[in-house]
């Protein structure tokens, strides 16, 4: 259980890269604000993928990639509440649809174990 939550721990972080990105968007390539972000970017993406690698040792790939979808749920949430992105009806059913693969992935695979 341990495993998986810190794996969802590395697609937040990896969620924020796009947060990051969205922040800088507004600033001119001769402001400093614009490189803070960016620079913020270059190190999350380096914790993720440091992190990506250890845990691919603790997980069967299958499940590892089915649970990296929830990234685009994490991208979502940390949307609405950094950016203040709206809500729909069809992000929520597609975040159904997001998790419940996942769980369909990662209890067939508990199964066999």
């Amino acid at each position: 259980m341990i495993n998986y939550l810190v794996l969802h721990l590395l697609f937040v972080i990896y969620a924020l890269n796009t947060v990051l990105g969205r922040m800088a968007a507004p600033y001119g390539w001769t402001d400093w604000r614009k490189y803070a972000f960016l620079a913020g970017v270059l190190f999350l993406l380096g914790v993720y993928a440091a992190g990506w690698q250890v845990m691919l040792k603790k997980f069967n790939l299958g499940v590892a990639y089915a649970n990296r979808s929830a990234v685009v749920l994490w991208g979502i949430l940390l949307a609405w509440l950094c950016l203040g992105e709206a809500l729909s009806w069809t992000l929520a059913a597609g975040a159904v649809l997001i998790i419940g693969g996942i769980i369909l992935v990662s209890t067939e695979e508990d199964a066999h174990e």
